[in-house]
C-alpha cells in the first residue's frame, strides 16, 4: 500500500504506519506533505497512492477562533484535493480526514465532505 500522508509531524505518519504493519502485516510506502497545496501537487504528479491521510491541523492559522473562515479554508483546500485524487486508472484515492477534536458526528464541514466524496473522517477527542 502507498500513502500519502499530510499531518503537521512525520512522528504522527510513523506512528500510524508502525501500528498498521503490528496489526496487518503489511508494507507500506509513504511520503510526507506538509502543507495542503503540497498535496495537490503531489498527487497531479504521481497517481499511485492507495490512500491520503489529511490532518485537518496540517496549517496553523492565525486567528485559531474563527471557525467559520478555517472551515471554509479547508472545505476549498479539500475540495480541489478531491477532484485531482484518482490514480492512474481513473478509480478515487480513498482520502481519510483526521478531524481536530471540535468535530463531531453532523458537523457542518463532515456533511460537505462527505457531499465530495470524502467518507471517512476520524472524529473524537482519542482518535486512536
Amino acid at each position: 500500500m502507498k500513502v500519502l500522508f499530510a499531518v503537521k509531524s512525520e512522528a504522527i505518519s510513523e506512528a500510524i504506519i508502525s501500528r498498521y504493519r503490528k496489526e496487518y502485516q503489511e508494507i507500506i510506502t509513504y511520503k510526507n506533505v506538509y502543507y495542503f497545496n503540497a498535496i495537490l501537487k503531489e498527487i497531479q504528479k504521481n497517481k499511485d497512492y492507495d490512500r491520503i491521510i489529511i490532518s485537518e491541523d496540517l496549517e496553523p492559522f492565525a486567528n485559531n477562533n474563527n471557525y467559520d473562515t478555517i472551515d471554509k479554508f479547508i472545505f476549498e483546500k479539500l475540495d480541489s484535493i478531491s477532484d485531482e485524487a484518482n490514480d492512474s486508472n481513473g478509480n478515487e484515492i480513498v482520502i481519510l480526514f483526521l478531524c481536530s477534536e471540535r468535530r463531531q458526528k453532523g458537523n457542518e464541514l463532515l456533511s460537505k465532505l462527505f457531499s465530495i466524496g470524502i467518507y471517512n473522517a476520524i472524529l473524537g477527542d482519542d482518535r486512536s
